[in-house]
């Protein structure tokens, strides 16, 4: 667990900070809001299939590590070869729809117009990038290395930090997603080097894995990816949306917003990341080996422990907010810090909810019981899109902070009692026998009653 936190906090640190330091070296206004409302598309293209193949890609290496290991090359690159083109066709669509449709819509000046259509190019590639290394990411996790996937995400951006500070002069903004690009084509390397020696899959060396069960593994993944990949790029429309209803809101809006979903996102990543990774992993074995009643066990006091420690990260966060808010308004240029840190703390009051739903979404998983992950998305998504209507003519920007906060009690909710019933069910009184793991890695037959 110490190699994993400790790669998290390397990886995402420099992720953290790259919009504070955009900000700070641009000003906030019009072309920050333009940059970041172009990443936020670029954004939830990241998460249409890459957090889901990255968590998927674990429990179903976990089994097949169990029950015919030899196939686990084959598994990997095909999965990487179907994800990555399945991305690269979604991003070309998703682009032409937000430059064709949205933008004419959203109110941006021409100048605006211009630099979010040439950064939405720039960034195109990095969607499927980041897929391909998801899948190299989460092989990482099942042989239980966690070091190099998650301390290689800040190579990504330590390459954008330095075009955009050696070329800002020279070409502007548009040099950080240049940087962004080429530092996750530098992570693609490192990670395929170390994942050919992983795998033992080594140009050349006349081996030559088994395919006796690399369809029906497909087909297990697929089943279990889908609904989160749907889930999970359902869920990036939030964002999204704030951003979108946030243009009518003023110049640096959208910075403003951004900035604070990023604060947020700091004490969930840093909590839970690293340890959200060693229990996913963990959790995929216990599955894989049909321990139920400890995986029950485990993920309740996980619950637990994550609602606590998040209730006192609140306690202390936003107080320290406000303390430097003098500090936010030099270094961001802002003409009224409290925005900000009044954005963050609405935001803030649901943070422990967000950090006990990804409990409830790793044991999920692990037991590859996601049919149900769509619709909550779904509901999500209505609310946050009528709570941040009604709440910015109350609140002005910081309504959107709160209607965040209230789409995440609404997902602990949603998710606690899914991942009940799916744990409940695996322990009920036909037994852990209805659940057998078979030669193509199914790990559990879903629930009829579901």
């Amino acid at each position: 667990m110490g190699a994993a936190t400790a790669g998290t906090l390397v990886g995402n640190a420099l992720s953290l900070l790259l919009p504070f330091v955009i900000t700070s070296w641009y000003a906030a206004g019009p072309t920050t809001d333009a940059y970041f409302f172009a990443l936020g598309a670029i954004l939830l293209l990241n998460v249409t299939l890459s957090a889901a193949v990255e968590a998927g890609t674990t429990p179903q290496i976990a089994v097949l590590l169990r029950t015919s290991p030899d196939d686990v090359p084959s598994f990997v690159r095909r999965t990487q070869a179907v994800a990555t083109t399945l991305c690269g066709l979604l991003t070309l669509l998703a682009i032409t729809v937000v430059i064709t449709v949205l933008l004419p819509a959203s109110g941006f000046t021409p100048g605006q117009l211009h630099d979010v259509n040439v950064i939405l190019l720039l960034l195109s590639p990095l969607p499927p990038l980041i897929t391909w290394n998801a899948v190299n990411s989460g092989t990482f996790y099942a042989f239980g290395s966690f070091g190099l996937p998650t301390a290689s995400v800040g190579m990504r951006t330590l390459v954008a930090l330095i075009s955009g500070f050696f070329l800002r002069q020279e070409i502007g903004i548009v040099a950080v997603p240049v940087g962004l690009v080429v530092g996750e084509l530098g992570r693609l390397v490192v990670l395929e080097l170390r994942a050919r020696s992983l795998l033992g899959d080594r140009p050349g060396d006349g081996r030559r894995p088994s395919h006796s069960t690399s369809v029906p593994s497909q087909r297990q993944f697929w089943r279990s990816a889908g609904p989160q990949a749907v889930s999970t790029s359902l869920g990036a429309l939030s964002p999204f949306v704030d951003k979108t209803i946030a243009i009518g809101l003023g110049a640096a809006a959208i910075t403003t917003v951004e900035l604070s979903q990023r604060m947020v996102y700091t004490p969930i990543l840093f909590l839970l990341s690293g340890v959200g990774l060693v229990l996913g992993s963990r959790w995929a074995g216990h599955a894989a080996e049909q321990n139920w009643n400890d995986l029950r066990v485990e993920h309740l006091r996980a619950r637990r422990v994550v609602l606590v420690v998040g209730g006192g990260v609140v306690l202390v966060a936003v107080p320290l907010v406000f303390v430097f808010r003098p500090l936010m308004s030099s270094a961001l240029s802002l003409d009224d810090p409290s925005i900000l840190a009044w954005t963050f703390t609405t935001a803030a009051l649901g943070i422990p909810f967000a950090l006990a739903t990804q409990v409830c979404v790793r044991v999920l998983l692990a037991v590859r019981s996601t049919r149900w992950m769509p619709l909550v998305t779904v509901l999500g998504i209505s609310l946050n899109l009528v709570l941040d209507l009604l709440l910015v003519r109350l609140l002005g920007v910081p309504g959107i902070g709160l209607a965040t906060a209230a789409v995440n009690v609404l997902n602990w909710i949603a998710y606690g009692a899914i991942a009940d019933r799916a744990l409940r069910s695996r322990l009920g009184s036909v037994g852990a026998a209805e659940f057998p793991v078979d030669a193509s890695g199914d790990l559990s037959r879903e629930e009829t009653s579901s």
